[in-house]
């Protein structure tokens, strides 16, 4: 057991020296903190503080190791307010957010990217610093909510956002018969800038490398791709042209009477136009309609419409109508090489519909293209369409490129059923957007079109009381972490033409939400994250408190917005091959009653407190084949955490107050043993600085190292201390050691209470 109290019989007693009566507390084989119960009621194992120390295993109490080298430091004027590490492919990559909203990328080995060098993108003073996520191992997502178009994607070399092309393109036509690389050009949309490098494998293009994705470019615009060289043929290039203020349709006001045949139709003025023709159609002598033959071009105004002839009838009257949205002509830019069929054309984007043409090769059936002959100028186009030659006609390649989404942010992102999930959106003003949730059509992370299946759903739920704080998948279900709730989508689907994306949406936890996006992290199955009341765990759809026995912690913790707290951030990672979640904030100690920033650590049974050499302002998680390496950042600096062992490090244990359930008896403290393991590299000692504590204060105690049977003892000899209940604790800066057992010897002080005092013999 961990506490013996029963007295040495005599002949024992003799032969170890020791009085008759003399016993001893120990907290042998050692558990975690205990900051739930008063220091006397803490279980015997247990530790009233244990800081830099983790359990291994029963008599295993292990050190703590410091931070490692740093891997990147801000530069001046800066400081790192977020950073995350992902992957793309086999490469391990750090995304580190400065503070004036800027971004780079860090390799393991220090070298850097930059992300983005325009200030305010990511980040801005006093806002959430954005959320992150993978898309597969190609993309990393990062969304935030302090602007309508604040969702990017990053391939470890380009970013994409509003205003560009998304990462991927498709090849309508792979082509064939290239002996080299062709040179792709992209066209149409109000963007330009855009640059790619076509890859080639068996002679056709298998994919298309992004370098520059362009800007400039607005919703509904459609970019294609011409390819010229690389030993095959080129593909077209061809563009719209809208008419400018053409005759759309005439509507007949009057029909008139008499007319015995159709009269002709006249326009006049129109403010300069010229061109438009139609034709009159007459039923029992009236004029019954009138069909527009050509639109014409130029009119800033109605032309008046007036009838010629007609066999004598009169009376008719018509008002035209104006419209610049037809298509009037396509030109060839680019007509092609060496077609051998008549490819077909379709029009795309512009916000029109119905235009329609024909393809003239100039060899009849055969050749390049010459031009196109128009059936159909269709209606409503705001802006000139894209013109779509179909491949396989010739050997050339064609690719179309998407766009990335308009008006897309979040407050946190993930993915999840091969879509992209965004919650909290940005507001404009009227109506607080927290309870909005976003996600993608199936299979892209660019295409948030509704038509497509994306959906734009509002949670109409009472328990969600302001706003959602991060989202997470776990045991194949989306889970929505509100500030006060926790809610699971499951059974998503999408289906019809056009498509339309369902899920089911139920409440988990009605109670229960998270504080601060940043302290999730995956554990297991599980999801763990905090708030001001605990720290907690998400469990198989349960919600439950992990953090009792650290209630008095929570209670004096000191969070933000009060000045000098560190928003509570949380990592993962594998401590002496234990696998421990830590959440970083900011605590009142209990040994000195003063605020401070430390990590609470868990190993799914016991707490313990972690510190480094440098002050952390925030930690996250780096995943290595199944190795978690938790890191940090002072603001300055970004560097790995528990790396090695160091002397800077103060380690700390404290026990409980023993001797409450032998209240009456007062004790004299004869003497404290620890048995300890040096397992530094070059075998530095182990020495320690120790206090016996009793309810009357805490006393400095000699410790006078020993050695017995290769193992290093402490031993002392406390003084004559007098106590109801004995404690101690214990602070060492040796580098690396373990402490394999602890026992406080005692004998009960016979004499007559409150003679000699509590505590005396300093």
């Amino acid at each position: 057991m961990a506490l013996v109290e029963s007295g040495l019989n005599k002949k024992t007693a003799d032969n170890l020296g020791l009085p008759e009566s003399f016993s001893v507390f120990s907290s042998f084989p050692f558990a975690g903190m205990n900051q739930n119960e008063d220091r006397t009621a803490v279980d015997d194992k247990e530790w009233f503080v244990l800081e830099n120390f983790i359990k291994i295993g029963g008599g295993n109490l292990r050190t703590l190791w410091d931070r490692g080298t740093t891997l990147y430091t801000a530069p001046n004027g800066k400081t790192i307010v977020k950073f995350y590490w992902y992957n793309i492919g086999p490469a391990l990559y750090c995304a580190v957010f400065l503070s004036d909203g800027t971004a780079v990328q860090v390799d393991t080995s220090g070298n850097q990217v930059t992300i983005t060098s325009t200030a305010g993108t990511f980040y801005t003073a006093g806002s959430i610093t954005p959320s992150c996520c993978q898309w597969g191992t190609k993309y990393l997502l990062i969304s935030s909510n302090i602007a309508a178009n604040a969702y990017w994607a990053w391939d470890g070399a380009v970013l994409y956002f509003a205003g560009t092309i998304s990462p991927v393109i498709t090849l309508n036509g792979a082509g064939s018969a290239y002996s080299s690389p062709p040179t792709a050009t992209a066209f149409g949309g109000a963007g330009s800038g855009i640059a790619v490098t076509p890859v080639v494998t068996n002679g056709a293009v298998t994919s298309l490398t992004i370098t520059n994705p362009g800007t400039g470019y607005v919703p509904g615009d459609v970019v294609q791709f011409q390819f010229s060289g690389g030993g095959s043929d080129s593909s077209p290039q061809l563009t719209a042209v809208l008419a400018a203020n053409t005759v759309q349709f005439i509507n007949v006001l009057a029909g008139g009477s008499g007319y015995t045949i159709a009269p002709g139709v006249t326009f006049s003025g129109g403010g300069g136009g010229s061109g438009a023709s139609a034709t009159a159609t007459i039923s029992g002598g009236a004029v019954t309609s009138i069909a527009v033959t050509s639109g014409g071009s130029g009119y800033t105004s109605p032309p008046t419409i007036g009838f010629t002839g007609g066999g004598g009838g009169s009376g008719a009257s018509a008002a035209a109508y104006l419209t610049a949205g037809t298509v009037a002509s396509i030109t060839v830019v680019s007509g092609g090489t060496n077609f051998t069929a008549i490819p077909s054309v379709s029009f795309q984007g512009g916000s029109g519909t119905g235009a329609a043409g024909t393809v003239v090769l100039s060899g009849g059936s055969t050749g390049a293209i010459t031009s196109v002959t128009l059936s159909s100028g269709g209606h409503g186009y705001t802006s000139a369409p894209s013109v779509i030659v179909s491949p396989g006609q010739n050997n050339a390649a064609y690719a179309t490129a998407s766009l990335m989404p308009f008006v897309i942010n979040g407050y946190a992102v993930e993915t999840f059923e091969s879509r992209v999930w965004l919650v909290n959106t940005y507001a404009t003003g009227t109506q607080n957007n927290g309870g909005v949730i976003l996600n993608s059509a199936a299979g892209s992370l660019s295409d948030f079109a509704t038509s497509d299946g994306g959906s734009n759903f509002v949670s109409n739920e009472p328990f969600l009381r302001s706003q959602y704080r991060n989202i997470r998948q776990a045991q194949g279900y989306l889970y929505t972490f509100g500030d006060s709730a926790v809610d699971v989508i499951s059974n998503v689907q999408t289906a019809g033409s056009p498509s339309t994306t369902t899920f089911n949406y139920q409440n988990v936890d009605p109670q229960t939400g998270i504080a601060w996006r940043d302290t999730a992290a995956y554990f297991g199955l599980s999801v763990l994250f905090a708030n001001a009341e605990g720290a907690f765990g998400l469990y198989g759809g349960a919600v439950k408190n992990i953090s009792r026995k650290m209630t008095k912690v929570f209670d004096a913790a000191v969070f933000p917005p009060t000045a000098g707290a560190v928003t509570p951030s949380g990592a993962v990672a594998n401590i002496h091959t234990v696998k421990c979640y830590l959440l970083n904030m900011t605590v009142t100690d209990p040994l000195t009653n003063l605020p401070r920033t430390v990590m609470l650590g868990w190993d799914e049974q016991d707490w313990f407190i972690a510190t480094q050499s440098s002050s952390l302002t925030y930690i996250g998680t780096q995943c290595q084949n199944s190795t978690y390496t938790a890191w940090g950042t002072d603001g300055n600096t970004l560097f790995p955490l528990f790396a090695a062992p160091s002397a800077a490090l103060t380690k700390t244990f404290s026990t409980k107050l023993y001797g409450a359930n032998s209240f009456p008896v007062v004790k004299q403290a004869m003497g404290l043993w620890m048995m300890t393991g040096d397992v530094s590299t070059n075998k530095a000692g182990v020495s320690m600085t120790v206090t016996m504590d009793t309810e009357a204060g805490s006393y400095p105690t000699e410790v006078t190292p020993l050695n017995f049977d290769g193992y290093p003892m402490v031993a002392t000899d406390p003084g004559n201390f007098y106590s109801v209940n004995l404690g101690l604790t214990a602070k060492s800066t040796s580098p690396d050691f373990v402490l394999k057992h602890l026992v406080i010897g005692y004998t009960p002080y016979w004499g007559s209470w409150g003679s000699p005092p509590l505590a005396s013999g300093q």
